[in-house]
């Protein structure tokens, strides 16, 4: 399989998106992508949905919440990650 190289646009975007995405250092998602993922669909709504659940409670107990929080809100609607951010659910559909 070929990788089409990324147009401009998508060049673009990931750099906006990589620059106003904070370090959050203490971010206990940190290395955990898999549960905070909304595009996981293929595991199964079972596994998808207890993923959600432990990625909500790891949010809970998180020292960066606030600071994750405050840089989500600080993103257009549109421009958001889906999936479990910031202790919230993301615009995801099963």
């Amino acid at each position: 399989m070929v990788n089409a190289p990324a147009d401009a646009n998508t060049l673009e975007l990931l750099a906006e998106l990589a620059a106003s995405t904070p370090r959050l250092d203490l971010a206990a998602c940190r290395g955990q992508w898999e549960l905070f993922d909304s595009t996981r669909v293929r595991a199964g709504r079972h596994v998808l949905e207890q993923g959600r659940a432990e990625a909500l409670g790891i949010c809970a107990q998180c020292p960066a919440l606030a600071a994750c929080g405050e840089w989500l809100e600080s993103l257009p609607r549109r421009r958001r990650p889906k999936g479990v951010v910031a202790g919230r659910l993301i615009a995801c559909k099963f």
